[in-house]
């Protein structure tokens, strides 16, 4: 048994850097795969239902060692240093003695939510890496691996870890994606609100009194410009954002000008205006034009004030 471990020990010693970027790192954890110190594994490997392509996986092994082969967990060590120039991401140290939060998730697949912990013990010295799939023309999909052991009496204890799943970067941009479309919809369903009582009103008729359409119709237009006012910030961070909230209001107001809610959209546009710093020259002149367009729509002589103050907000 000796002599099996100071041979696996030498081909740590000898390990090289190779065609592939993280060669040294998967060589080190098949080594100790082989070394009868593995008391558990656990696995899972997530693939696409049509394609059957590896989405995400997960393979981890949990070892144990005594302290005077200590030499062996120091060759994994060593394995992560010499692949370090071709990873994208590496980090290492030691937690402290109060530690009870990961260091980092390794991600599987693409929810951020699924993984593996590295460094979330207290006095755990760990290392992990990610390199890009070199198969993945996209670059959308990392390898990350890892390496964490503490010691315990006499024995160390740890686990090397092995994952696949979509960059950071790639999760980021789909998280703000989704973020858009759902501000997107929380303001269509914020200008739809406004509409409510006028459409009860058309279908309930007598059933509502006077004093209970204009209270619905002063909640909903509180209810609405409370949503609204949540996500206006949003509106401002592209120009493509913002003419889209502008599209919604215009196209609201122009379906029926004359409705109990044209005051609302046109206060929202004008909201839009004041802060409309994205747009360029030219969108702001599209968007004069079509507010000169608006205004010839309505008599109400506060709306057209205040669509005259949007035309002049613009210019600022």
């Amino acid at each position: 048994m000796k002599t099996k471990t100071l041979t696996l020990i030498g081909l740590l010693l000898s390990l090289t850097a190779s065609t592939m970027a993280q060669q040294n790192i998967e060589q080190a954890f098949k080594v100790l795969h082989s070394l009868n110190c593995i008391t558990s594994k656990n696995s899972m490997v997530d693939r696409d239902p049509v394609t059957n392509a590896t989405r995400g996986m997960k393979d981890v092994a949990y070892f144990t060692v005594s302290k005077g082969k200590k030499q062996i967990i120091s060759k994994i060590e060593q394995a992560f240093e010499k692949d370090k120039d071709n990873a994208y991401t590496m980090d290492a140290g030691i937690t402290s003695k109060t530690r009870k939060r990961a260091v980092a998730l390794l991600v599987v697949g693409e929810n951020d939510n699924v993984g593996e912990n590295i460094g979330a013990a207290p006095n755990t010295t760990y290392v992990y890496s990610c390199f890009l799939d070199p198969k993945d023309e996209t670059k959308t999909h990392r390898y990350a691996y890892a390496l964490e052991y503490r010691t315990d009496g006499k024995k160390i204890k740890g686990k090397i870890v092995k994952t696949y799943g979509t960059t950071s970067e790639v999760r980021q941009a789909a998280k703000n994606s989704m973020k858009k479309a759902d501000d997107k919809s929380v303001e269509i369903v914020a200008a739809n609100l406004s509409d409510l009582p006028d459409m009860l009103k058309e279908s309930l008729g007598d059933m509502l009194t006077d004093n209970q359409y204009d209270e619905l119709e002063k909640a909903m237009s509180k209810l609405s410009q409370s949503i609204s006012g949540s996500i206006k910030t949003n509106a401002s961070s592209s120009s493509a954002d913002w003419l889209g909230s502008f599209g919604i209001y215009y196209e609201k107001f122009t379906n029926n000008p004359a409705g109990s809610s044209a005051s609302f959209y046109v206060s929202e546009i004008y909201g839009l205006c004041k802060n409309a710093k994205v747009l360029s020259d030219s969108e702001k002149n599209i968007v004069a034009t079509q507010l000169n367009d608006m205004k010839k729509m309505t008599d109400d002589k506060y709306q057209r004030m205040l669509f005259d103050a949007a035309i002049e907000a613009l210019k600022e």
